[in-house]
Formats: structure tokens, sequence, C-alpha cells
């Protein structure tokens, strides 16, 4: 259940008990840390649909709620108390890691002799990621998320030491086994990884149906549900790449460094390019675009997720113009005044819609 449905029930006076489900969520976010971490990034995100008096002592109501419905004993309110004691977090949405000492573990593939035990730090860069996609299990979302507002870039620091930088109008979905059994988290949107080394654990992300597994390394995810495509690029190590379905659960794309791997939902026709140009991938991520002969479908799609606007094309014949610029720590006001200035468009803000269309003496020469 939803953060937000929880708390609806737990707020309802008329109701005796709660049901299993917002028991158990409310019991993750009040007695775990990532819980808590959760609960309150939730709170500070105004994302909700109803208004929630922040006088009101969530905790001392949960503990009430459990005695009323013969559910409290002294170990819960030990946990709640140890949970409340040690909230340590920024609450701009940088997470502070969880200390995690890796042990060396082995991986163990059911009906294997005690001579078939093989150790994953002794295998190569492929046979681990090659090991992890073959093995994968099926995993059920806790619903500890992360979400970055429409125009903003949200900077978050795992359970793992990993950091992900989550663009506008992007979410990742973790489980509750992170770190200690799995690093599988699930993307939607776009976002830029920085991965902490973990030879015993892969790091692996889900991208509208795709895999990307990773040991150690930093990449680029782009994967809107509204969009076309599912894009990876890899910055520095090595991830693998295969889709979901498991249509072919041994075998998965291998990228290197500049690589560029693109998936077609449509069609589902894969593309891998080499060689690409990386930092437009990750410039997003300090406040930098770049644009290399960009056409202006792409864009218009990374000024309306970048700067969280609509943008309305009055005139389709400007999707046929191409684009090179670089924009540094610009505001889109800004931004629109520069395409304005160097191509033959022009422009009009309405709250946060922004209308475009062609100059009035360049489409009486097209006509």
């Amino acid at each position: 259940m939803k953060i937000e449905d929880a708390i609806r029930e737990l707020m309802d006076e008329n109701r005796q008990t709660l049901s299993p489900s917002a028991k158990e969520t409310l019991k993750f976010i009040f007695e775990t840390e990532d819980g808590k971490i959760a609960f309150d990034l939730w709170m500070d995100s105004g994302d909700r649909e109803f208004e929630i008096p922040y006088e009101v002592d969530f905790e001392k109501l949960y503990e009430q709620t459990l005695r009323r419905s013969s559910m409290y004993n002294d170990n819960v309110h030990k946990r709640v108390a140890r949970v409340r004691r040690h909230r340590v977090f920024d609450r701009i949405c940088r997470v502070a890691a969880i200390l995690f000492i890796p042990l060396l573990l082995y991986i163990f593939i059911d009906g294997w002799s005690e001579n078939d035990k093989v150790a994953l730090s002794e295998l190569s860069s492929e046979e681990k990621i090659e090991m992890i996609m073959s093995c994968r299990e099926t995993y059920e979302p806790l619903g500890l998320e992360y979400y970055s507002p429409a125009g903003s870039q949200v900077k978050i620091t795992l359970a793992d030491s990993s950091v992900v930088t989550l663009n506008g109008d992007s979410r990742i979905t973790l489980l509750k086994s992170f770190n200690s059994e799995n690093r599988y988290l699930k993307l939607e949107g776009e976002a830029h990884f920085d991965v902490a080394k973990n030879d015993s654990l892969g790091f692996t992300v889900n991208a509208q149906g795709i895999n990307i597994v990773a040991l150690g390394t930093s990449f680029y995810v782009q994967a809107y549900p509204d969009e076309k495509t599912v894009e990876a690029v890899l910055l520095d190590g090595m991830i693998g790449v295969n889709k979901e379905d498991g249509s072919d659960e041994h075998y998965c794309h291998i990228l290197k460094p500049n690589d560029r791997y693109v998936y077609t939902k449509a069609t589902e026709c894969e593309e891998l390019n080499t060689s690409v140009d990386t930092k437009p991938y990750e410039a997003w991520t300090y406040g930098e675009l770049i644009f290399d002969d960009t056409p202006m479908t792409e864009i218009v799609r990374k000024l309306e997720h970048f700067y969280g606007v609509n943008i309305v094309v009055n005139d389709e014949r400007i999707y046929s113009y191409h684009l090179t610029a670089s924009w540094n720590n610009k505001s889109i006001s800004q931004i629109m005044e520069l395409l304005k200035c160097s191509s033959p468009i022009v422009y009009e803000i309405v709250q946060d819609t922004i209308i475009i269309d062609l100059k009035p003496i360049v489409k009486h020469i097209i006509y």
C-alpha cells in the first residue's frame, strides 16, 4: 500500500482496526530506518491529495493504534524509539548512506554439487554479469520510492553508497532487501547512476522492461513511460543489458565505455552504438544542457523534463530543425530567447506552458 493511503487509514477516527496492507506499510515507515527516510521525503515532497497537519505526531498515533488493536508490545516501542533517535538524513533529498561491511559471498545454484560452488569474486566482469542475468529472481517491489518533481534534479545516496541523480518527473523504487540480498531497483524517467563497487551484489536497474546490470560503474538511463525508446549510455566501467521477458536468459548485451544502447518499444528493436560522446548524458546532472546537431523533437522533450514545463509546437515544420548548443545554468526564459535569436521561431510563455511557432516572415517564405 502507498504511504499516503496508509496514513489516511491511520488518521481515520472511524476505523477500529487497520487493514493488513496498511499495517505492513506503517510498520515499515515507523520501525525501519529506510521507512523513516521514505516517510519524511514523502512529507517534504508535497505530493499528496489531502492536507496533513504537521503538528500531528504520527509515531505516537501509530503506537496508540497498535494498542487499540492489541498489537502493541515492548519490542515495537523500543524499535520505534530507536528509529526516532537515529533519524539522520538531509531533507533536500541527499539521503545519507547506511554503512555496510561487505562479506565474501558465494553464489549457489540449486542442484549444484559441492564442487560446483563458484566464488563471484573469481569471475571476470563479463561472467559476473552473465551469471546475475541468468539467475535473477522475480522481485516484489516494496514501494520505497524516491521522486524528483518536474523541473527538478535530485541527487540521492543509496544504502550501498551508490549515488543516483534523478531528472525531472523521474522516480526509482527500491526493494526491502536492497543492499542485503540484492541491489535491484526500478526506474521511471531519466537518471545518472554512479554505482558503488560490490563484487558480491550486482546493481540492477529495471527500465521499462529492460534490465541493466552493473558491478561498479557510471551510466545513464532514459526510461520515461511515454517515450518511444529506452536508452542506456555507459560512461565508465561495464554494464550488461537484456530484456525482462527472459526470451534468452543467458544472453545480454555487454556495453563498454562510450557505448549507447537503444531499445524501441513499438518494434522491440535493439540498437548498439559505439564511440558516442558521453558528455551530454552526464552534463545535465550539474546544470548544463548540451546539444550536438540534435533534432527539435529531442530538444523539446529535454526542456520539458529539465524545466518542468509544457511546450506546445504550433507548426510541425519546427521539428525538422536541428540545433548545436551548450547552455550552462540558464533559466527557461533565457534559453527561449537564445532559441529565438538562433532559429526562425517565436514563442510565448503562459504560466508553465510555452507556445512555439515559426516567425511570420518565415511562414510566408515557406508557403
